[in-house]
């Protein structure tokens, strides 16, 4: 009896021995597969870095990349109909209940074009209820559905960059703007300049002159004016480097092109150290206002019926209590929609100026505060105007 006990002891040891050493086996195998998960991750993130310095390289030699068409499932009537109920909340200013809309309907049975909507319209709904953070998250979001319109993702990474400048996450923002120029297949001004605005705040004057070149090179084949706040930008990096020579030249052009409101004489009283200030922005000598409330403009009937889209740039004076004033128009930009990259190239530009104008006339900013005095000061902005995506397939 003795022995049998004794031999069902080693019999219950040994398969105790047996189900630990599986045991170990199944722990080791899934450490290994996560290892091996983490490896590949870690080598297809370093692989598309590679790959977009590649292409950024080429972008700035000249070149310029086509990118394959996308096969994107279209909008259906069911989904379409919950979209225009989120979208139209959001235009009503009625932020939260239209989020909200938009959330359950990513709930049902979505493709990832429908998806792709639902959180732009998201993004969109936070950013003009002022949580610039969430805004931010949805367009991420967005950006991990694939596949999705090419137009979709650039509307993304635009509103990225912005969103990341406005909250003073510079890397980020030039990760997004150089992301979005590899995806545009070519080099645009108004985001080789936008680069350069971040880098200025980064300090990297040679990245910044790089990028500012990069607009004027550009300019010049499209025949397009060389614009002010460009030349302001290099003056300041040139100044930074100590190259006296070179910032005295873009001074120069700066007086002889653009005399009508003294920017030259407080630009020659700018010293090395002080040129943030040209950025206007938070670590500058006198900050911009912060936006408070943003009213969605009126898209213009004739740019509707032309199928245009495109944005107006503002430049106006936000008062010590927060209302903006003598709003101007600095740029502008109408395209009609045709594919996934519009040009600016309908004319007259300005269908969007009145309805901008009176959308910025109509929102709210905190004033800037100077030793705790509110104060007047000056602020840019962009209003866009996209026709609504679920319109255009």
């Amino acid at each position: 009896m003795k022995a049998v006990q004794n031999l069902s002891l080693v019999r219950m040891m040994a398969a105790g021995l047996f189900l630990m050493m599986i045991a170990g086996c199944v722990q080791q195998v899934t450490v290994d597969e996560a290892e091996v998960a983490v490896q590949q991750e870690s080598e297809r993130l370093a692989s598309e870095l590679e790959a977009m310095e590649r292409d950024l390289a080429a972008l700035y030699l000249g070149e310029k990349i086509t990118h394959p068409p996308r096969g994107v499932d279209r909008l259906r009537v069911d989904q379409i109909n919950g979209l225009l109920a989120g979208r139209y909340a959001i235009d009503a200013g009625n932020y939260a209940q239209g989020i909200e809309k938009l959330e359950v309907l990513l709930q049902t049975e979505l493709n990832t074009n429908e998806q792709g909507d639902a959180w732009g319209l998201i993004a969109y709904g936070y950013y003009m209820a002022g949580d610039f953070d969430a805004s931010i998250d949805a367009w991420n979001t967005l950006l991990d559905i694939e596949p999705i319109k090419m137009n979709v993702e650039q509307r993304a990474l635009r509103a990225l960059y912005q969103l990341y400048f406005r909250q003073r996450r510079l890397e980020e923002t030039v990760t997004v703007i150089d992301r979005l120029l590899v995806l545009n297949g070519e080099l645009v001004p108004e985001l080789t300049h936008a680069k350069a605005m971040a880098l200025f705040e980064l300090k990297d004057w040679n990245a910044v002159l790089k990028n500012i070149a990069a607009s004027e090179e550009v300019a010049r084949q499209k025949e397009q004016p060389v614009l002010r706040r460009w030349l302001i930008h290099k003056y300041g990096a040139y100044v930074e480097l100590g190259d006296t020579a070179l910032a005295a030249a873009v001074l120069v052009e700066i007086k002889d092109n653009y005399t009508d409101d003294g920017e030259y004489e407080r630009l020659l009283a700018l010293r090395p150290g002080e040129m943030r200030v040209l950025t206007g922005e938070p670590g500058g000598k006198k900050p911009r206002p912060k936006l408070i409330s943003h009213v969605a403009p009126v898209y213009p009937e004739e740019a509707i019926g032309n199928g245009l889209v495109g944005w107006v740039m503002l430049l106006f004076t936000v008062d010590e209590t927060g209302d903006v004033r003598n709003p101007v128009v600095v740029e502008n930009c109408a395209a009609v929609n045709e594919g996934d990259k519009p040009k600016c190239a309908h004319s007259p530009n300005n269908i969007f100026d009145q309805a901008a104008l009176s959308a910025i006339r109509q929102s709210k900013y905190e004033p800037v505060v100077i030793d705790g005095v509110a104060t007047t000061g000056q602020a840019l902005t962009r209003v866009e105007f996209w026709l609504n995506p679920i319109t255009n397939n």
